[in-house]
């Protein structure tokens, strides 16, 4: 691998050409868990627009806790830099940040999640919590596996061309449930995922 600062460097570079420049930085303080540095380098309004476009790009999603009535954002890999062509080195060096950092905010017990882009998670847990096999309902159609996950692609059955369900297991011991919520601007998708300890 690279020098890591070398890495982290072009890693903030393609977040922010990807993202825009506010935004990118605001994602990879966010994936470095560097809350507080976020908000004393934004202000509440600024805060408020960039999380807003991060969520839009697909790099935050929105969860609801089970004793909640409210949804708060929570960071979301950043496979969204695979449709850019960026290096996979870097995808990587991302990936492993957010898997030290965020993987675990997964397994938290939540009753919904709202997503502006399914497949990034899913091609994000295919690739690091798949093991054996896993099977995907929905638009299989857009996925193209190979690309993101190389040849744990063969482990993975996709059926259906249903663009406004998308459900699936891992393993026998994560299924996920979304379905398409209307909406003026462009799809939503609002569902769960949920783990099973053996």
């Amino acid at each position: 691998m690279k020098n890591e600062k070398i890495i982290s460097a072009a890693a903030q570079q393609s977040l922010s050409d990807f993202l825009g420049d506010d935004e990118g930085k605001a994602y990879y303080l966010l994936l470095n868990k560097q809350d507080h540095e976020l908000e004393s380098e934004f202000s509440y309004s600024k805060r408020y627009r960039v999380m807003k476009s991060l969520f839009d790009s697909g790099a935050l999603g929105k969860f609801k806790q089970k004793d909640k009535d409210f949804f708060s954002y929570i960071v979301l890999p950043p496979c969204f830099l695979y449709s850019e062509d960026t290096e996979i080195e870097i995808i990587e060096f991302l990936e492993n940040l957010y898997l030290e950092n965020h993987s675990a905010s997964l397994l938290e017990d939540s009753s919904q999640l709202i997503l502006s882009n399914n497949k990034c998670l899913l091609i994000f847990m295919l690739k690091y919590f798949m093991k054996d096999t896993a099977k995907v309902t929905g638009d299989s159609r857009q996925l193209s596996l190979e690309k993101f996950i190389g040849r744990k692609a063969e482990k993975v059955t996709l059926v259906g061309k249903d663009e406004s369900k998308f459900r699936g297991t891992i393993d026998k011991s994560i299924s996920f449930d979304f379905v398409t919520i209307p909406d003026l601007e462009e799809k939503k998708y609002i569902g769960y995922i949920s783990f099973v300890e053996h």
